[in-house]
């Protein structure tokens, strides 16, 4: 897929962004549209065609076994600024856009790890700074969410109990995931999220909709009613990703990559999500120790239908990264697990994952040691 280079954008401007939500109001991209998304996430989303999801937290993902709430960064790969506290090095990083950070139940993230119901609530993000320096290394340069300008908006996605996501779909829409991308923040809770949703419909930027199929999953991104122009369709893509994924594969196959189409059986004329292959020691450890990944969302603007999309559309495919990394790789198996102890037991490597009817079927072989006598 080729793409055209990057213009030159300019930095967003903090101060002052939050836009008036009168009814009616036009702004941005929808005619007539009353969804309350703030300037500066429009500026942002409308200047950007290639983003970084790079999940964060590894000191308490590793600690907590992956029970830690998730906090993700999303980033402007094209564009690269400077590093406070290090600009006598000349270090420089991938601009930071937006922090995600998820709200849940400690409980159901305990008991129903990666299936469980949540809020991701999108901030904007802070300048890079210096991280600190630990046993003489650079942890490298940090981000936080400026949570005082609010939030931007909210991914809710309904779980366990009242969704019966990550097995076989088999009872219709209660097997089937599916999440509603909000301006700002809900004003429900997710007991009342059938019955009030009709109600935030001046709110909802987006919704993504599981389809069953026996072996690629595939998930529908549809535009909410009130953030798409007339005549625009209701569904701006179909993400249809691999049949194997995960495990060893990963760490010498092509990283696993949703293509984005219009059509389903597309062959990405918009754009793809990607997991990025770990390439160096320290993220294969990641990769081996917790549920920390990094995926790369690309629209070429060469595509037509990713130049023509809009900013809504655009938070709609930044989301729906976020949610597929819920859906399958929260609750993939390590690609090396050992039961055992220094006497003896058995080395389990997992070759891939195998997806079927929403399950995701690991492929392993065991490899004993020590005495088992």
């Amino acid at each position: 897929m080729s793409s055209n280079p990057h213009p030159p954008s300019q930095p967003v401007e903090k101060p002052n962004h939050i836009v008036a939500t009168q009814p009616g109001k036009v702004h941005g991209d929808a005619d007539n549209s009353v969804v309350a998304l703030d300037e500066a996430a429009v500026e942002k989303l409308n200047a950007v065609n290639k983003y970084g999801i790079i999940q964060g937290n590894v000191v308490g993902e590793i600690a907590s076994l992956g029970v830690c709430a998730n906090v993700y960064q999303i980033t402007d790969m094209e564009r690269k600024i400077p590093v406070k506290g290090r600009e006598d090095r000349g270090d420089v990083t991938d601009a930071p856009l937006f922090v995600v950070h998820e709200e849940s139940s400690c409980c159901c993230r305990c008991f129903c790890h990666g299936c469980q119901p949540l809020h991701a609530k999108f901030y904007h993000a802070s300048q890079p700074e210096a991280g600190p320096t630990v046993c003489g290394s650079y942890t490298g340069a940090k981000t936080r969410a400026l949570m005082d300008e609010g939030v931007v908006m909210t991914l809710e996605r309904p779980g366990c109990c009242t969704k019966w996501i990550g097995c076989f779909q088999c009872c219709g829409t209660k097997c089937v995931p599916e999440a509603v991308l909000y301006a700002q923040e809900p004003p429900h809770l997710y007991s009342e999220m059938e019955k009030k949703r009709d109600l935030d419909k001046a709110k909802v930027i987006g919704n993504h909709e599981g389809i069953v199929t026996c072996c690629v999953p595939t998930l529908a991104l549809n535009r909410g009613q009130n953030a798409r122009k007339q005549g625009q369709e209701e569904t701006i893509a179909f993400a249809e990703g691999p049949t194997f994924f995960g495990g060893c594969l990963e760490l010498c196959a092509p990283p696993a990559t949703f293509l984005l189409s219009t059509i389903r059986g597309g062959k990405g004329d918009i754009g793809y999500i990607a997991k990025s292959r770990p390439d160096s020691c320290c993220k294969i450890c990641f990769a081996c120790c917790s549920d920390i990944d990094e995926y790369v969302l690309d629209l070429p603007r060469g595509n037509p239908p990713a130049a023509a999309a809009t900013a809504f559309d655009k938070a709609n495919y930044v989301a729906a990264a976020v949610h597929l990394d819920y859906i399958l790789f929260e609750n993939d198996c390590k690609p090396i697990t050992v039961l055992g102890d220094h006497r003896g037991g058995i080395i389990i490597f997992n070759l891939c994952n195998i997806y079927c009817y929403g399950c995701s079927i690991p492929l392993c072989t065991c490899i004993p040691y020590g005495n088992q006598g």
